[in-house]
């Protein structure tokens, strides 16, 4: 988008803010700017085109409701705003710091954390599935092989999507417990002031699917210790 800060001032209105400072930061797919207004400090987000309203909307009502229950979460300030073609949203600017490099005990506070998230976001399956999401179990069996172009990467693909698929298949995931998941609970998403969680950050990700899929995302391939926390 060209030009997007020079028409950052003129967004942030729709907020009745005035920005002292305003500074880009880092994302996947999504924008952002660091905004400072005197002592207040804000998150404003430019959401990635093909992103529906329905979509968006349920991620911002999983955040309403946790932070109506106590968690440390940044619930957007008011309504969402379209401006060229884009679809803005802005958050409270949550302090604190991610651990950097994560002990073992730190790891497996983060698997207590993301166990206390499940039982919350558990009580959140009335939302339904999020508009153009599908569980992890749906995806490996809505995949067609067959379709992908005769290459050396789609016999490739092929050969993974069939092992996930028997994988899925001698768990029994079809009986897995299905909750609303974070979908990518790392230790870079969750801030600490001290000892004390202070966020939990990303939920961009936010859908319904097996529970064990959001343990396998945090667990990240070799971090076990999440898993026994």
């Amino acid at each position: 988008m060209t030009g997007v800060g020079e028409l950052i001032p003129n967004i942030l209105s729709s907020w009745d803010i005035v920005p002292d400072e305003v500074s880009p930061i880092g994302g996947n797919g999504n924008c952002h700017w660091r905004v400072r207004r005197g002592r207040d400090g804000f998150v404003l987000r430019m959401y990635r085109r093909g992103q529906s309203d329905s979509s968006i909307q349920y991620e911002l009502d999983i955040l309403n409701r946790l932070r109506s229950r106590g968690w440390a979460v940044a619930a957007a300030v008011g309504d969402t705003v379209l401006h060229s073609g884009f679809v803005f949203a802005l958050f409270p600017l949550l302090l604190g710091s991610p651990h950097e490099k994560e002990t073992a005990e730190q790891r497996r506070g983060r698997g207590r954390i993301l166990a206390e998230l499940h039982r919350e976001l558990s009580a959140m399956t009335d939302m339904g599935q999020r508009f153009g999401w599908k569980r992890v179990d749906e995806v490996a069996h809505s995949v067609e092989a067959d379709c992908l172009r005769p290459s050396d990467t789609a016999r490739t693909i092929a050969l993974h999507l069939e092992r996930v698929r028997d994988r899925l298949d001698t768990a029994g995931a079809s009986s897995f417990p299905v909750t609303v998941i974070h979908g990518d609970f790392i230790a870079q998403n969750l801030l600490f002031q001290g000892d004390k969680l202070s966020g939990v950050l990303d939920f961009d990700s936010v859908h319904l699917d097996l529970r064990a899929a959001d343990v396998a995302c945090a667990r990240r391939g070799t971090q076990d210790e999440v898993v026994r926390g």
